[in-house]
């Protein structure tokens, strides 16, 4: 009898990491049962992911391209640490009497990150995983596009990266150019992608960028989809 593979919920940015993550969850021992994303209620742009600033038409793309169901959590633009911590602590208990055993993350070297999310995770009864933990920017880069994902550069920080870099896709010229002080994966949050297609995407997005805008020193470019998804033909 085949082993029952256990649920696991996949922390979702929408960027490569995650993209990768997911991919490496394939597995005997997992079952993708969902995506999770905590959005800001922007005043002026609606419901943007946290720090990424994503809107949530395109995350909702994204998991359906995926066939995945999109979790929520919304909070109040600059909602303070502790609201966010018991806001994602609910929705974890709410998936765990979801029967779900674990929640993945794409984080790949910050330990002081990780340790941060295992004990909220711990405090809901979760278990952690981290499918890409110990990878190097080169093992990240080379997997991602041997595995024919595709990502814009959609957010800088301005402090380490000029404007030029805004916008790009990322690949190996994108990383070739970086300064030396930036780290090739943006590990340290120097910059952040959206993945508009991949391996297990029915469709692929057509974004387009609609304007550039800074905050809180980063920069940012604002995408919409410039038409349907393209269903895939196999």
């Amino acid at each position: 009898m085949a082993r029952k593979r256990k649920k696991i919920v996949l922390l979702w940015s929408g960027g490569k990491d995650s993209a990768l993550s997911l991919f490496e969850l394939k597995s005997p021992e997992w079952e993708v049962v969902g995506l999770l994303t905590s959005f800001e209620d922007d005043p002026q742009k609606g419901p943007v992911s946290q720090m990424h600033r994503i809107s949530k038409k395109l995350m909702l793309a994204q998991a359906e391209a995926l066939e995945l169901p999109l979790h929520a959590i919304h909070l109040a633009p600059r909602a303070p640490n502790q609201v966010y911590e018991a806001a994602l602590l609910h929705k974890l208990k709410e998936l765990r009497t979801q029967q779900v055993d674990a929640i993945a993350s794409g984080d790949a070297r910050l330990r002081d990150v990780r340790e941060y999310r295992d004990g909220i995770l711990k405090m809901a009864g979760l278990k952690s995983v981290y499918p890409l933990w110990d990878w190097s920017a080169a093992m990240i880069l080379q997997a991602f596009r041997g595995l024919n994902h595709r990502a814009v550069v959609h957010c800088i920080e301005k402090r380490k990266l000029s404007l030029e870099f805004l916008g790009r896709e990322f690949n190996a010229s994108f990383v070739n150019e970086l300064p030396r002080d930036v780290d090739p994966a943006g590990e340290n949050g120097e910059f952040h992608t959206f993945v508009w297609d991949g391996p297990f995407f029915n469709k692929i997005l057509p974004v387009q960028s609609v304007e550039s805008y800074e905050l809180d020193g980063f920069l940012y470019q604002e995408m919409n989809l410039n038409q349907q998804p393209q269903a895939r033909h196999n």
